[in-house]
């Protein structure tokens, strides 16, 4: 992968989207989308839903750029441009977005290529967000480096490993003082997120193919809401998962599941872990499409699950859901 030669600061982009615009227009009435900050609502504020739009929701300033302080570490990103994850991991992904998304719409079958860059998709989806970051890395982060450092630890004290002719004790050292580099690096989550984009950003991913295997041999299915609504929302981390268990999840793609992920206000693409048709391990030259149109119930369901895993926004082409799930998440004022 080429790596980007440093651009003038002054036209660096500073506010990055966490949620890409290319997924967010199809969310558009016109020339607006809908939001509500939920977690404002249930925690007791008098939140208004706000007409809004696509280049104004989903920021969070400089969240990708690689700071110079990031230098000298694990992930070794000083080796990358400051701005190479928004500028060049992103977007590639972002300008087939909307190509595969109209083939997936208007056709029974995708060209197994466009399914496994639309797996590729929504991977980065959850890797790129806040979300991943606070609930996911952050709160796994001593673990990980355990399990890391106990493998170093393995490799290290083989008799035939490459360090097997360091003094024991320089060995138990070495690794002692990498492990609490790593524990002591309060920049570690935010740098784990970047390089996972780094390494999962090539189309020749080794690091992507279990999950294509993982979504693309299960049955894929296009549900289309009623013509006259209710339809479709999404949020600030969209994409949501169910397993037999009854939990929703922000992706677990192991055993049964089913994974829901809104693609416009009139769609949702749903990945079915129940069925399976074992397309892309079995080298089909396409993967088929199930188009599905569904009831009230079926979209409502959906929209509430969708709330289960987010930061803060719920998004919609119009209020009357949003206008619903507020009335229900508003705190009662106590009788006096």
């Amino acid at each position: 992968m080429n790596k980007e030669q440093p651009k003038d600061p002054a036209i660096k982009p500073k506010r990055h989207h966490y949620v890409p615009r290319c997924y967010l227009r199809n969310f558009m009435n016109g020339d607006h989308l809908y939001t509500l900050d939920i977690k404002n609502v249930q925690g007791g504020f008098q939140e208004p839903i706000k007409k809004n739009h696509p280049n104004r929701i989903c920021i969070e300033e400089n969240f990708y750029s690689i700071k110079p302080e990031f230098t000298g570490t694990t992930f070794k990103l000083d080796e990358y441009d400051q701005l190479f994850v928004e500028s060049e991991v992103l977007h590639h992904l972002e300008n087939e977005y909307r190509l595969i998304t109209d083939k997936l719409i208007n056709s029974d079958e995708l060209p197994m290529n466009d399914a496994a860059r639309l797996c590729d998709f929504l991977l980065q989806m959850k890797l790129r967000n806040p979300y991943w970051l606070k609930d996911v890395i952050e709160k796994n982060k001593v673990d990980w480096i355990e399990t890391a450092i106990a493998q170093i630890y393995e490799v290290q004290n083989s008799a035939v490993g490459p360090f097997a002719w360091l003094p024991t004790d320089i060995r138990i050292a070495a690794v002692q003082a990498l492990k609490n580099a790593n524990l002591n690096n309060k920049d570690f989550g935010k740098q784990m997120q970047l390089y996972g984009l780094i390494m999962r950003s090539s189309p020749d991913s080794e690091r992507n193919e279990k999950y294509r295997i993982a979504l693309i041999d299960c049955q894929w299915e296009l549900f289309t809401a009623p013509q006259e609504g209710p339809y479709f929302i999404t949020s600030d981390n969209p994409g949501h998962g169910i397993k037999l268990d009854g939990l929703i999840y922000n992706s677990n793609f192991t055993g049964d599941f089913v994974y829901y992920f809104p693609i416009s206000f009139r769609h949702c693409f749903a990945i079915n872990g129940f069925v399976r048709d074992e397309s892309y391990s079995k080298g089909m030259n396409s993967k088929m499409i199930k188009h599905t149109v569904v009831g009230d119930h079926q979209v409502i369901k959906v929209n509430n699950n969708s709330m289960q895993r987010i930061n803060r926004l719920l998004i919609a082409s119009d209020d009357w859901y949003l206008k619903q799930v507020r009335q229900l998440n508003q705190k009662k004022l106590p009788d006096n």
